[in-house]
């Protein structure tokens, strides 16, 4: 009996179901679950639910004498909802006529008088039960054999089908040689199987004569191997051939005995398989290859001819390519040399231009020319960067210089640039920071860059070409509405779209947009520009893990959008005061400038005379020569300025000899070349200290200069005079200021000049210009000051 099994008690007394229960349960143990009900409507209702859920239900035990419902009936209501169940009917008041109702309809099996004795009430549930197993096991073996009848039947049909859907013939024969079974493939092979009930192997045999291949004599039935297949022995004919009037097949036979379970041949069974398509094809096959041979041998005489004509042509290509890749060579080399002869006469020309810049006698009129000179100088220089960059970006040459870039002094000299040509064209311009709208031109130093991090790691001048490039055709294809710089930053990524409200770019412009030397169309339909701005910043934002992509309406305008890696970079905190203590410097500064071209020579001699550097020069052959001249008049120079282009092998002996000797591997030793990418042909023990882009222009070489000279700045000599005359914060409080300077916290640093300022008023010159510096937002010049400050401070006390 399975656990889902349930005996019903229902008697409207609850004292006699309790009773009744605790019986059961004495007697049967946990076997079953015993469910009560104290009213007949209950208890079908129990039933049902029972029922509904899976359980069986062996035996019903009903007190006839209950209100509404008698048992009679509530037995009648259970026997149609359960015809299975056993049922007992408690009573001591019952009439004949219920008793009679309750055999008749609930085919009632037995009943107790109430009160009961135990061993009655034991032996009738016990005997219900038992015969109710016994009904359900018939039950169950009667089901089972229906079931495996079925099933036999099924499986029986099922083997007809599989023998009727074979797509060859079978055939069963007994002992006595008789086909006992055919399928329909064998049917349809032989009719005469279709007319007889029983028909011999022999007979078939000579209904159909058999031939064996290639053969006009009949096969002799009396050879079949039919017997042998009957006394044990496997067989098979390959080819067998039958013929019909209008038709001829070929069969191949194979024969296998049955045993019976006493080891005797029962049955043997015949596979004829058709093999009709396949004699076809190996007959077909056989003339073909007779053919095949013959064409081989004439195709094997024209391939011979046509792959000596293919490696002629594969010797003619193999030569093109070979003046191809020589054409790409010299045309890179004549890129990279076209690009230092005009980049040499442009480096003096920009170089004088910003010395003479820097003359105080000169008039407006003077100045405005050198502007002019100056843009135009640069916008040619831009040119030619961008060509051989393009050249290099073909080569798989160019690579990212990675440095730190302090993005709020980056990005507000970026808008300063573009803020006068908005005016110029009334154009509105835009900063779109977080979604926050701030126009332009009402943005000051003061401004809070918060929402994008201070310093960075990249490449400036990359990020710088790119930006450019996108605001420089924003404003160019813009005529009315105006210019929108979005920008966010998020995990290390910096998010940035170019929005215009211009002319916006026509499908036929588009497909050739990113393409080198394609020509650029104005709004007015007029050409501007080589083509290589939009190809070639497309190639950097990629470089720089990004993707450049457009969005664009004809008359509406174009957004472009790029996303590029630039982590966010935590500036170390200098604890080492001394650290930034320089060695004591000769007055003035030396430095021996080696370079063989004299027009760039006297540039460069110049341009250190203006930044109070004193000079010396020598080719690089006498360089190590010189260098040993000026120590024995005690004129060693502090730094060396040497061109890496001039001989690359002479360079790294010369800058291994430096690091060999004891007196010159502590000088300061800056290279420079219009190509950066030869500092990566140099070995670890070729060492350098700075690495310049030539043509060398002045605020690039007087920040490197005053890394080891800090008198370099815009107002030095004032500031020189103002902390002589200033009195200073102390030690310790100037390193702290020094620090956060150079973690770019300008809000810090005013809070803490502020706080010495309320505990010593006598500071108050040197609070006032830090602070200055401070809302200028002139980072370079408060580390500087400070950096000079804690210098004295240091020897003072030293």
């Amino acid at each position: 009996m399975n656990n889902n099994a349930a005996i019903i008690c229902i008697d409207d007394e609850l004292t006699i179901l309790h009773s009744l229960k605790a019986e059961l349960l004495r007697l049967l143990g946990s076997e079953y679950i015993i469910e009560l009900a104290d009213n007949g409507q209950d208890g079908i209702e129990l039933v049902k639910e029972l029922l509904a859920d899976g359980w069986q239900i062996p035996l019903v035990i009903v007190d006839y004498l209950m209100p509404q419902l008698k048992g009679d009936a509530v037995l009648a209501e259970i026997h149609r909802l359960s015809p299975d169940s056993f049922k007992i009917m408690l009573t001591g008041q019952a009439s004949l006529e219920g008793v009679v109702n309750a055999v008749n309809q609930a085919r009632l099996y037995s009943y107790i008088t109430k009160p009961w004795e135990s061993k009655n009430l034991e032996l009738t549930v016990n005997s219900a039960l038992t015969y109710f197993k016994q009904s359900q096991a018939v039950y169950d073996l009667t089901r089972e054999q229906a079931f495996l009848i079925k099933k036999l039947r099924g499986d029986e049909q099922r083997l007809q089908q599989f023998l009727d859907a074979l797509p060859v013939s079978t055939l069963i024969l007994n002992i006595e040689a008789n086909i006992v079974y055919h399928n329909r493939k064998s049917a349809q092979l032989f009719p005469i199987l279709n007319t007889q009930a029983q028909i011999s192997a022999l007979a078939l045999c000579q209904q159909y004569p058999p031939y064996q291949r290639d053969t006009e004599t009949p096969y002799p039935c009396d050879k079949l191997p039919i017997k042998d297949v009957l006394l044990g022995k496997p067989c098979a004919i390959p080819d067998l051939v039958i013929r019909f009037d209008d038709h001829v097949i070929h069969l191949e036979i194979s024969g296998e005995p049955i045993w019976d379970q006493l080891g005797q041949v029962a049955y043997a069974i015949f596979v004829l398989q058709e093999i009709t398509h396949r004699v076809q094809a190996e007959d077909f096959l056989k003339h073909y290859n007779q053919h095949l041979t013959e064409e081989v041998n004439i195709r094997t005489h024209e391939l011979a001819e046509q792959n000596r004509v293919l490696q002629q042509q594969e010797q003619q290509l193999r030569q093109s390519k070979e003046l191809a890749e020589m054409a790409n060579h010299a045309k890179s080399a004549f890129l990279a040399n076209m690009s230092h002869e005009l980049r040499t006469p442009l480096n003096a020309i920009l170089g004088y231009t910003q010395l003479l810049q820097r003359d105080r006698s000169l008039n407006n009129g003077h100045i405005n020319g050198l502007n002019v000179i100056q843009r135009s100088g640069e916008h040619l220089l831009t040119l030619i960067n961008d060509v051989l960059d393009l050249s290099r970006l073909e080569t798989g040459r160019l690579s990212l210089n990675v440095e730190d870039i302090y993005l709020h002094a980056f990005f507000y000299q970026l808008l300063s640039n573009f803020q006068l040509q908005a005016e110029q064209q009334q154009l509105e311009f835009v900063l779109v920071l977080n979604e926050q709208s701030y126009p332009v031109a009402t943005l000051d130093k003061r401004f809070n860059w918060s929402a994008i991090p201070f310093n960075v790691l990249g490449d400036e001048k990359r990020l710088r070409q790119i930006l450019l490039n996108l605001l420089s055709n924003a404003f160019r294809f813009t005529q009315q509405g105006g210019v929108y710089l979005h920008l966010s930053y998020q995990q290390d990524y910096l998010t940035a779209k170019v929005q215009d409200t211009g002319c916006g770019i026509s499908d036929e412009r588009l497909q050739s947009l990113f393409t080198p030397f394609q020509p650029e169309i104005q709004y007015d339909n007029t050409q501007s520009g080589i083509g290589l701005g939009l190809p070639l910043t497309q190639q950097l934002v990629r470089m720089m893990q990004g993707e450049l992509s457009l969005e664009t309406q004809v008359g509406k305008g174009s957004c472009f959008s790029f996303q590029v890696c630039l982590p966010e970079q935590q500036k170390a905190v200098v604890h080492d005061t001394h650290s930034y203590v320089s060695a004591h410097l000769t007055h003035p500064a030396a430095i021996l400038i080696i370079e063989e071209d004299e027009q760039q020579l006297a540039y460069y001699r110049s341009l250190l005379g203006q930044l109070g550097f004193q000079s010396y020069h020598s080719p690089l052959s006498q360089a190590l020569s010189q260098l040993r001249q000026l120590t024995m008049t005690n004129l060693l120079p502090q730094a060396i300025l040497i061109n890496l282009t001039l001989n690359i092998t002479e360079v790294i002996h010369f800058l291994i000899e430096l690091q060999h000797s004891a007196h010159y591997k502590n000088l300061i030793v800056i290279i420079y070349s219009m190509n950066s990418e030869l500092a990566l042909q140099l070995p670890e023990t070729a060492k350098y200290d700075h690495l310049l882009t030539a043509p060398l222009q002045l605020p690039q070489l007087q920040l490197v200069l005053q890394k080891f000279n800090p008198r370099l700045n815009d107002n030095q000599y004032l500031e020189d005079e103002l902390l002589a005359q200033w009195q200073l914060p102390a030690l310790e409080h100037l390193t702290k200021l020094y620090n956060l300077a150079e973690s770019g916290n300008l809000k810090a640093v005013q809070t803490k000049v502020n706080q010495l300022l309320q505990q010593h008023t006598e500071l108050e010159g040197f609070v006032r210009y830090t602070e200055q510096l401070c809302q200028q937002f002139e980072i370079k010049k408060l580390k500087n000051l400070l950096h000079k400050a804690v210098q004295q401070e240091t020897l003072a006390s030293s």
